[in-house]
């Protein structure tokens, strides 16, 4: 399989969850988001840039699991794995949070990764 364009933009808003007495099946979309742009490299490396309070203690390597999610995309769809350029960053109202605070942006991750297997 062949990506069908090298450049993707993906936004998801942070959550809070387990709210009073409806505990998992209430919930809230937040104003803070995770805005992920990612470019597919003809060469191998991987590069990534974090925006954001808190972006100098996250991977910037095959470890993080924005690139883990997307090779694990790859795989699944059959497509060639291929070099990355992904810039992510974490902002409300121009304010900028970390990435890997307890507003949800792992699980936002997981279930962006989870959603196409289906």
């Amino acid at each position: 399989m062949r990506l069908a364009a090298d450049r993707v933009v993906v936004s998801v808003p942070a959550t809070a969850g387990n709210l009073g007495p409806g505990f998992d099946a209430l919930g809230m979309a937040l104003g803070v988001r995770d805005e992920v742009h990612v470019h597919a490299l003809a060469s191998a490396e991987t590069i990534i840039t974090i925006e954001g309070e808190g972006a100098d203690t996250l991977a910037r390597d095959e470890s993080h699991l924005v690139v883990r999610a997307l090779r694990e995309a790859l795989d699944h769809v059959g497509a060639s794995q291929v070099g990355l350029e992904i810039r992510a960053i974490r902002a409300i109202r121009g304010s900028f949070f970390p990435l890997a605070d307890q507003l949800a942006s792992s699980r936002a991750t997981s279930t962006t990764r989870s959603s196409g297997s289906g």
